[in-house]
C-alpha cells in the first residue's frame, strides 16, 4: 500500500510539472497562440492609443493607417517571383512610444511582433514580410524589430504579404485590444468612401508630425540634427539651436529643403549619384530603385517640384498638371500667386506625382511655412494659399 501511495505521489508530481512546463511554453513559444484564443478583447479604432506590455515596461501604440503598397512595387515583386498573382502587399503604419525602464540589457530594440498581430478573419496569423522601420526609411529584412530608445516616439511601418481580394483583416494590439479593418473591396460606394478614409491617412500623419516636430523628435547633436534619419541643412539646424527658439521647434519645411538640396543640380546619369539615391530615394519615392537608370526617371520628375527656389509656384504648377488635383491657379497674383486646390484621393495623387505619400506630406508641411491653409478630410484635402506681398 505504501508503495502504491509513493508511486501515485511521484506520478502526480510529474504530471503537475509537465502541466506547468506546458503552460509556460505556450506563453513563450508564440504570442499568437495565447492571443488568438482570447475572446474578451476590447475593440478600438484607428489612431486610438493604447498601452502594451514589453519585457522592460510599456509601449504606447496607435495603429494609424493600413494601405496597399504602390502598384509599381507590387508588380515588380510579382515579376521577380517574390509574390504570386494571388498575393498583394499591405503596408501597416503605426505610432509607438517606448515607455520601458532602464536596464543594462535593455538595448532599445522593440519587437513589434509582440504588440501588433495581423490575422485573417478565420484566425490565421499573417507574419510580417519586412522589418519594422521608421516611415519613409527602407528595410528588406523580415521580422519586426525597430530601434526605439527609452522615451522615444516614432512612426513605424511594416509590410505584410496577404491574399489578394481580402475584404476584412483583424489586428491584435497587445494582449487586450483588437481592430477590425475593412479593405476597399466592397461594391458599396459608401463602404468604399469609409474604407478609403479609414486606411489612407499617411499624408496627413506625415504633415502633422513634420509641422509639430521639436528637438525632442530629432537625433544627432548641435549643428548636426536628423529628422527620421534625414540630415537637416545647416540653416535649419541653426534655428533649432538658436537661443531665440524657446520652444525648440523644427521648421516645417526642413525635410523638403533637404530633399530639394539633394536633387538640385544632381546629374542623374553620373554613377556617383548612386551613393545619394540609395539613401534618399526611400523618403522621396518610398523604395530603392534597382539601379541609377531607374532612379533617374523618378529623380528627374521629383526635381521639377521639390526645388530650392520658388517652391510654391513649382508645387502648384505640378498640381495643375495632375488629373488627381483640381482648382483655381493664379500664378500672376502678387509675388507667389493665389491658389485653391482640391485633392480627392491623396494616395492616387502621390502615385500620379511618382512620389511616396510621406513625401507629399512633407510637401504640404513646406507649404505650411507660407501660411497655407490645408484642410484634411480622410484621404482628401483642400488647399488655400494667397500671397500677401
Amino acid at each position: 500500500m505504501k508503495r502504491f501511495i509513493c508511486l501515485f505521489m511521484v506520478l502526480l508530481a510529474i504530471t503537475c510539472t509537465l502541466s506547468s512546463c506546458s503552460s509556460n511554453d505556450g506563453a513563450e513559444i508564440s504570442a499568437t497562440k495565447s492571443i488568438s484564443n482570447k475572446s474578451n478583447r476590447k475593440s478600438i479604432e484607428l489612431n486610438e492609443t493604447v498601452t502594451a506590455k514589453s519585457k522592460y515596461g510599456d509601449v504606447e501604440i496607435s495603429l494609424d493607417a493600413v494601405q496597399y503598397e504602390n502598384e509599381d512595387m507590387i508588380n515588380g515583386d510579382r515579376e521577380n517571383g517574390e509574390i504570386s498573382d494571388e498575393e498583394t502587399i499591405l503596408v501597416v503604419k503605426y505610432t509607438a512610444k517606448n515607455l520601458s525602464y532602464y536596464d543594462e540589457y535593455n538595448d532599445g530594440y522593440v519587437d513589434f511582433d509582440n504588440f501588433i498581430k495581423l490575422l485573417y478573419t478565420d484566425g490565421t496569423t499573417v507574419d510580417a514580410s519586412s522589418s519594422a522601420r521608421e516611415h519613409g526609411s527602407y528595410s528588406s529584412a523580415a521580422g519586426a524589430f525597430a530601434k526605439l530608445d527609452r522615451g522615444e516616439k516614432k512612426s513605424i511601418a511594416t509590410e505584410y504579404i496577404i491574399k489578394e481580394g481580402m475584404k476584412e483583416l483583424v489586428f491584435y494590439i497587445g494582449e487586450d485590444y483588437e481592430i477590425l479593418v475593412n479593405l476597399n473591396n466592397s461594391n458599396s460606394d459608401q463602404q468604399n468612401k469609409e474604407t478609403t478614409e479609414a486606411i489612407t491617412s499617411v499624408v496627413e500623419i506625415t504633415y502633422t508630425d513634420a509641422t509639430n516636430a521639436t528637438k525632442a523628435d530629432l537625433t544627432g547633436s548641435t549643428g548636426s540634427w536628423k529628422y527620421k534619419g534625414i540630415p537637416l541643412l545647416s540653416e535649419d539646424c541653426e534655428w533649432i539651436d538658436s537661443s531665440l527658439n524657446k520652444n525648440e521647434t523644427v521648421n516645417q519645411g526642413a525635410v523638403y529643403r533637404k530633399i530639394a538640396k539633394v536633387l538640385d543640380g544632381s546629374d542623374f546619369e553620373e554613377k556617383h549619384f548612386l551613393y545619394h539615391y540609395s539613401d534618399f530615394a526611400p523618403f522621396i519615392i518610398g523604395f530603392v530603385p534597382k539601379d541609377v537608370d531607374e532612379w533617374a526617371v523618378y529623380g528627374k520628375n521629383a526635381s521639377e517640384f521639390i526645388v530650392t527656389k520658388d517652391q510654391i509656384k513649382a508645387i502648384m504648377k505640378k498640381f495643375q498638371s495632375l488629373e488627381t488635383a483640381t482648382g483655381d491657379y493664379d500664378f500672376d497674383y502678387k509675388k507667389f500667386g493665389k491658389y485653391s486646390v482640391d485633392i480627392e484621393d491623396l494616395t492616387a495623387c502621390a502615385e500620379e506625382m511618382k512620389i511616396s505619400e510621406e513625401m507629399l506630406g512633407y510637401i504640404f508641411a513646406m507649404l505650411d511655412e507660407y501660411a497655407t491653409t490645408i484642410t484634411f478630410n480622410g484621404n482628401s484635402c483642400h488647399i488655400d494659399y494667397t500671397s500677401y506681398s
